[in-house]
């Protein structure tokens, strides 16, 4: 009794305690893994209950009660072995579109770094979004993904008269893939960067920077945040891509 009548009041009383949902659930990647699968086993489920619904009964004897009931636990068993051999690959992609949404708030993705490039991201330099499906600065159309998938961006640079060309920068830290020259003095760089994105920049420009040893850049060069790529013509928009590298994702 002594013990108790140290308590406070708050403590004894169930109204003034915080509910349940107050506390906090720490979110792991093994969770959402859990409710990715679950989604996948009732779609299954639902999926084998439609199918069975399209054979009809016949015989001289219907289903009971029990039999039914034996087929729902039936069909509950062959999705959860389904999902077990793999399943169907419906629990990747929700598993993968709730780290894409919410790891950066429950701290199981990175979050990715502002760009130091291509161009100055600021109030001297128009910056536009494009829809997924653009012509790219060669004219010809790329078939692109979904626009949650890929960005398009389309960079006009201060126009300064006493300066015709502006410095290329590597927005992140990665890889150079290719470098092509395209038609009417376009350059297109493409990147594969180290936080799962691949950039792909189309601009007039001429030549490519050098490397910390006075080497031209060539392709399978890594290079780092805002490392210079090589120059732009400030008379002509870039034309920026990004979209998710799905192999560095995957790994």
């Amino acid at each position: 009794m002594a013990e108790i009548g140290k308590l406070g009041v708050n403590q004894l009383n169930p109204l003034q305690q915080k509910p349940m949902s107050d506390k906090k659930v720490q979110v792991t990647d093994e969770k959402l893994r859990e409710v990715s699968e679950m989604y996948e086993k009732h779609f299954i489920r639902e999926m084998m209950k439609e199918m069975r619904a399209t054979v009809h009964e016949g015989g001289l004897l219907t289903k009971n009660n029990a039999e039914k009931m034996f087929e729902e636990q039936l069909d509950d068993q062959y999705a959860t072995e389904w999902g077990k051999s793999g399943g169907i690959g419906l629990a990747d992609m929700i598993h993968q579109q709730l780290i894409d949404r919410y790891g950066e708030q429950f701290g199981l993705k990175t979050p990715i770094a502002k760009p130091q490039g291509p161009l100055p991201l600021d109030a001297k330099s128009t910056v536009s979004t494009l829809p997924s499906t653009t012509p790219v600065a060669d004219g010809n159309a790329k078939s692109q993904k979904s626009e949650n998938e890929i960005t398009n961006f389309k960079i006009q640079p201060e126009k300064n008269p006493s300066q015709k060309t502006a410095a290329l920068h590597n927005p992140w830290a990665g890889v150079l893939l290719d470098k092509k020259y395209l038609e009417m003095d376009q350059m297109q760089y493409r990147i594969k960067h180290d936080n799962g994105l691949e950039s792909l920049i189309t601009t007039r420009g001429s030549g490519l920077a050098v490397n910390e040893v006075g080497a031209k850049l060539s392709v399978g060069d890594e290079v780092q945040a805002g490392q210079q790529l090589g120059w732009v013509d400030t008379s002509s928009p870039l034309f920026w891509t990004i979209k998710p590298n799905k192999l560095t994702v995957s790994e």
